[in-house]
C-alpha cells in the first residue's frame, strides 16, 4: 500500500513540477509579426543647391503604414532581446506631395511585467538603422542611425500564443546625402516617427 502510496505522490508531484516549466519562458525562442500606423512629424528638409549658398526649407508631416517581423530570445521568464526587420510606407504632406519608403533594422530589449495571468504590459528600447529614400520631386536615398522606445500590452491567448498592441517612438539621426541631380547636398532632419501596431507572437 505504501508504494502505491508513493507512486501517487511521485507522479503528482512531476506533473506539477513539468506544468510549472511549461509556464516559464526562460530560454525559449519566438516569432511576432504586427502591423501598424505610423505618424511622421514636423521633419525639416533642406536642400542647397548646386553653386548657390542659397538654401530651400520644407517642414513636412507624414501618414502611412508599417509592418514588421521579429525573432526573440527569453533569457529569463520576464526579460527578453529581439531583432526585428520593419518596413514603412507613407505620404507626405507637402505642396508637391511625396512618399517616403523605409527599412529598419533594430536591436531590442524588452522587460514584461505580470499585470495578471493573462495580461503583461512591457517596456523597452532598441537601435539600429533605418535605410530608405524620400521623394518630394527628386529621389533621395540614404541610412541613418536609429533609436526607440516601445511600450504597450500583450494578452496569452495560450502558452504557444499571445496578442500584442503597442507603441514605439522612434528618432532617425541626421541623414545627409551629396551631389542629386542639380542639387549640391539634402539633409533630413528632425525625424521623429510615432507607431502604432498589433500582432501576434508565437513561441517556436
Amino acid at each position: 500500500m505504501s508504494k502505491i502510496i508513493f507512486a501517487i505522490v511521485f507522479m503528482i508531484v512531476s506533473i506539477a513540477g513539468t506544468s510549472k516549466a511549461k509556464e516559464s519562458n526562460a530560454n525559449t525562442l519566438y516569432g511576432r509579426i504586427s502591423t501598424g500606423l505610423l505618424s511622421r512629424g514636423d521633419q525639416l528638409w533642406t536642400a542647397f543647391s548646386r553653386g548657390d549658398v542659397s538654401e530651400d526649407t520644407i517642414k513636412f508631416v507624414g501618414y502611412g503604414i508599417s509592418s514588421s517581423v521579429a525573432i526573440g530570445y527569453y533569457l529569463k521568464d520576464i526579460i527578453r532581446v529581439e531583432g526585428e526587420i520593419s518596413r514603412e510606407a507613407d505620404t507626405i504632406d507637402t505642396d508637391g506631395g511625396g512618399t517616403v519608403g523605409s527599412y529598419l533594422y533594430m536591436i531590442n530589449g524588452l522587460y514584461d511585467i505580470k499585470l495578471t495571468e493573462k495580461l503583461y504590459p512591457y517596456i523597452g528600447i532598441g537601435f539600429g538603422r533605418k535605410t530608405g529614400n524620400v521623394l518630394i520631386g527628386y529621389d533621395v536615398r540614404g541610412s541613418a542611425f536609429t533609436y526607440q522606445a516601445k511600450i504597450g500590452i500583450s494578452y496569452i491567448k495560450s502558452y504557444d500564443t499571445r496578442f500584442v498592441i503597442g507603441y514605439s517612438y522612434m528618432a532617425v539621426g541626421e541623414t545627409t546625402v551629396n551631389r542629386i541631380l542639380d542639387i549640391e547636398k539634402v539633409t533630413l532632419s528632425d525625424n521623429l516617427v510615432h507607431n502604432i501596431e498589433i500582432g501576434i507572437q508565437f513561441r517556436f
